[in-house]
């Protein structure tokens, strides 16, 4: 007579997690408390600190679950077979002579589905889009303006990832001129700056940011670059004249997120560690007559994983490392306005760019019985990297501004009377 009986649940604990409404945070940490459930077979669930699944754990097969009954090897190997077939599991032996049951778990949308918001990409000329073609009187352009002023600024952000880990960046370049008055000197200006943002578990930082400002008028002229990371100034300077920054190579920890993943019937508290460097070079003038910034921002982060459970298992673990973001962005914000000469100015940016890359997997190994463990693996990201060095943009051109102080010129050449597009 067959001694296998329908199967019956085994009495393990087990509560069921509310939905919290908010994130919690704790110190310079993160937490996202929404619970990721992987398969609908394994409801969130919450166990006692300390509770154990070894041997405590039912097979998924529909033969009876009992700590205390003698099974023969016969019906050992008929357990094996029906959880194979059952799971799709792949069939190994541990290294303490057991059999062993690999199962990975179907891959979350999340962990390679592109979720980014919309890039914004803007060129402007005094706070509007350029006009068309052969529809611009420069003279007629900034005639409500007292002192007459022309700035252009050409500015971009891109994202890309997903909702568990992503990074962006963010490249602004600008320049302006004023003209002089009866009781002030014609004034230039310009500005670069550049950012790099990077999330994990919803939570999202500007890690990298640098700016540098330079203006110049008359006799005076002032300028300073700054560097922060996590909004903290690392570095500063003060400009003047024909000058360059010594380049700034650093390397960070900028912060952690964690969240929670049911990998199999084990709750897993996933924990990433965003860190990595910071780099600056820049090189410039600043006169009464020239404002001029070339200046590379960029850095690079990479996340790697750490977990922990509060439940007693044979072994658990993450396996890989994620690199959000490597970048370089090469920036250019020219101002060059002689005296009684139309003004001249260059806007531009590059990009050396490696997106995300890499992955993350969880895997849990619980003792189901004597004879047979069980191991669910899950990836929370995987990501195969896109690498990219191209101009984002490039505009150099002219405008008839300040012929002679407070007076803009009549009639303006066909040539500087076009507004262009990029």
């Amino acid at each position: 007579m067959s001694r296998f009986i329908p199967r019956t649940l085994s009495a393990a604990l087990a509560l069921i997690l509310p939905t919290l409404a908010g994130a919690q945070t704790a110190g310079d940490g993160y937490y996202d408390p929404e619970v990721y459930q992987v398969e609908a077979k394994f409801p969130v669930v919450a166990y006692p600190d300390g509770y154990t699944l070894e041997n405590n754990y039912s097979w998924e097969s529909s033969f009876v679950y009992s700590p205390r009954y003698p099974y023969t090897p016969e019906e050992q190997e008929a357990i094996i077979l029906d959880e194979l077939r059952i799971t799709g599991g792949r069939r190994s032996t541990d290294t303490d002579g057991v059999t062993e049951i690999s199962i990975i778990q179907p891959t979350i949308p999340e962990a390679s589905r592109e979720e980014a918001p919309p890039d914004v990409e803007v060129y402007e000329e005094n706070g509007q889009p350029p006009p068309p073609q052969f529809q611009m009187q420069p003279q007629d352009f900034n005639k409500t303006l007292t002192p007459a002023a022309f700035s252009a600024r050409y500015y971009i952000k891109k994202g890309f990832g997903g909702k568990l880990f992503g990074a962006s960046y963010f490249v602004d370049t600008f320049v302006k001129a004023t003209e002089s008055t009866s009781t002030t000197a014609k004034k230039v200006q310009a500005y670069v700056e550049g950012k790099v943002s990077a999330m994990a578990f919803k939570r999202t930082e500007d890690v990298i940011r640098a700016r540098a400002d330079v203006a110049g008028q008359g006799n005076s002229t002032s300028g300073i670059v700054r560097l922060y990371t996590m909004g903290q100034q690392i570095y500063d300077k003060s400009l003047s004249g024909t000058f360059s920054a010594a380049p700034a190579d650093a390397t960070r920890s900028f912060f952690t997120a964690s969240k929670s993943f049911m990998v199999g019937p084990v709750p897993m508290t996933v924990t990433a560690s965003l860190a990595g460097g910071v780099k600056l070079n820049l090189t410039g003038k600043v006169s009464a007559t020239e404002a001029k910034l070339n200046m590379t921002p960029g850095g690079n982060v990479t996340a790697t994983a750490s977990v922990a459970v509060n439940v007693i298992v044979f072994s658990f673990g993450v396996q890989g490392d994620l690199k959000l973001i490597n970048i370089s962005t090469p920036a250019v914000a020219e101002l060059t306005w002689p005296a009684c000469t139309a003004l001249s100015y260059k806007l531009s940016s590059k990009r050396i760019l490696t997106t995300l890359s890499g992955h993350l997997k969880l895997f849990a190994k619980v003792t189901i019985f004597w004879f047979i463990k069980k191991t669910w693996y899950v990836t929370i990201a995987n990501w195969a990297g896109v690498s990219v060095s191209d101009t984002l943009f490039s505009k150099s051109n002219s405008y008839p501004l300040g012929i002679c102080p407070g007076v803009a010129p009549s009639e303006p050449s066909a040539l500087t009377a076009l507004a262009t597009m990029p």
